[in-house]
């Protein structure tokens, strides 16, 4: 369902569709960064430039789903920032021989390692959705995204 918000950014005025977005990354200084849908383009909302568009996708956030046949959203720590990801956009995954998993934030290319041991928590939410697309009941097919 679209989630239309309208804000000025660096001297341009966007309306951008909140539900097209597949990850959303926030710090500890409260910026949520996100980037817009087949873009390189980076948006980093800080609360004191931005207060309405940064509680509008704030509020987002917290609003969405766990899974349903659309998304697959998990959050995920990850180099000391909290990542919002919709697992069904991530089109590649490889694991290595000593378990690592390895997958590619769409948009900006950015990768994420995760180590059992290291990174437990998201490493195990990743490993979770990935044996759900693989052998699960009705599995999920990420890259057909059903």
């Amino acid at each position: 369902m679209a989630h239309w918000i309208q804000f000025s950014y660096e001297r341009n005025e966007y309306l951008v569709n909140l539900a097209s977005i597949r990850f959303f990354a926030r710090d500890s200084s409260q910026r949520i960064s996100f980037w817009l849908p087949d873009s390189a383009m980076p948006v980093v909302l800080v609360p004191q430039d931005h207060p309405t568009a940064y509680r509008q996708v704030m509020e987002f956030i917290d609003r969405l789903p766990d899974a349903n046949a659309d998304c697959y959203w998990v959050n995920l720590v990850y180099d000391r920032r909290q990542y919002t990801i919709n697992l069904k956009t991530i089109r590649a995954f490889s694991r290595s021989a000593n378990g690592r998993l390895v997958f590619w934030l769409p948009d900006n290319g950015q990768d994420m390692v995760l180590h059992p041991e290291l990174n437990a928590e998201a490493y195990h939410l990743v490993n979770d959705y990935i044996t759900k697309c693989i052998t699960g009941p009705g599995a999920i097919d990420p890259l057909m995204g059903n």
